[in-house]
């Protein structure tokens, strides 16, 4: 899709099926500032576009022109032209519909197919419109014997004698209309060029005109394979810059998701440290109070015996010294022996619990 463009577009003929899928089609594009629709009646922009029609309405990005075309003239026809880049007449009415109306059906259809699509292109040239873009006919020629063929061949000779900057004039085969159904749509969706992809071709020339017109006949009449070849060329152009998008995005989300581990690791890096850290504290306190418990436990266990060691040397010492002297002297001399001995033995201990 071109880019960097502002382009102001007037569109005739939105109720039919072309028209339609045209109107979604600008107003898709981000081309595209303005969309003018002049009719009868207004339009409804088909839902496959995805567009939100009420929103545009009141954004000024898309007008309706609710007229009667008996009534325009040169004067009031061009105000509705008034600052467009580009018209896109895709007027058309059939035998049937020409015949339900008042008069002779030759008559309602010339009206229409030649009348209208010039008047309204002399109208729009007037207002200083650079491009005008024509859907006609396979086998239009104004020299045809056949009375349609003739009609829509006279009608495209005096549109490009109106002289304007560049004047194209889509000349398909049958037409696969979208919205319809049954055995026309199963016989023309296989040998027919749908109307949507017809509506692309012409948005997509329109841009090429806009970006450089040097590259441009005044006048071309684009038959089938053209409009292939155009919407090949606007599908090739959106393809690469689709696919870049994508990557642009993906790039974008793996950066999002590298930085947001990177911030969840330096989160449980201090963490996992402080963690460690309280582990650490909790065993060093762990092993001092276990220390300092069987200290405890020690000293308790080691002092009654200390102190039943003393009690016997005390209680041994007052009854050696009641009995008589000659036998006392002995219960001296073996207390005296005993008492070393026992202190000897227990003295240890007791300097070994209290040192604990």
């Amino acid at each position: 899709m071109a880019s960097g463009l502002s382009l102001r577009a007037v569109v005739v003929g939105a109720t039919g099926a072309t028209g339609q899928c045209l109107v979604g089609e600008l107003l898709k594009a981000k081309t595209f500032e303005k969309v003018v629709v002049i009719g009868r009646r207004k339009m409804l922009v088909p839902e496959m576009y995805g567009l939100d029609q009420e929103a545009l309405e009141k954004s000024n990005r898309f007008e309706q022109h609710i007229v009667n075309f008996d009534e325009l003239n040169e004067e009031n026809g061009k105000a509705h032209f008034e600052g467009a880049d580009v018209f896109f007449c895709c007027l058309g009415t059939t035998k049937a519909i020409a015949s339900r109306l008042p008069g002779d059906w030759k008559e309602n259809f010339r009206k229409v197919d030649y009348h209208l699509v010039v008047n309204l292109s002399r109208y729009a040239k007037s207002a200083g419109v650079k491009h005008v873009s024509v859907v006609s006919s396979m086998g239009a020629n104004e020299s045809s014997m056949f009375f349609y063929l003739r009609s829509k061949g006279e009608s495209d000779r005096d549109v490009v004698a109106c002289e304007f900057d560049r004047a194209s004039i889509y000349r398909p085969g049958s037409l696969c209309r979208y919205g319809t159904s049954g055995l026309a749509h199963f016989v023309t969706q296989f040998i027919g060029l749908r109307t949507e992809k017809l509506a692309q071709a012409m948005r997509a020339e329109s841009e090429n005109f806009a970006l450089d017109s040097s590259k441009f006949n005044k006048v071309e009449y684009l038959a089938s394979s053209h409009i292939y070849a155009l919407i090949s060329a606007d599908e090739a152009k959106a393809g690469p810059v689709a696919e870049a998008q994508g990557s642009d995005a993906a790039a974008s989300a793996e950066s999002s998701v590298t930085t947001n581990n990177q911030v969840e690791a330096k989160t449980e890096e201090p963490a996992a440290g402080a963690a460690a850290s309280e582990g650490e504290t909790k065993t060093e306190e762990t092993e001092k109070m276990s220390g300092e418990k069987t200290a405890i436990e020690e000293t308790t266990e080691e002092t009654p015996e200390a102190k039943e060691g003393e009690e016997e040397t005390t209680e041994e010492t007052p009854a050696a010294k009641t009995e008589e002297t000659p036998e006392a002297k002995e219960g001296e001399e073996e207390t005296t022996e005993e008492t070393p001995a026992a202190k000897t033995e227990e003295t240890p201990e007791a300097k070994e619990g209290e040192e604990e």
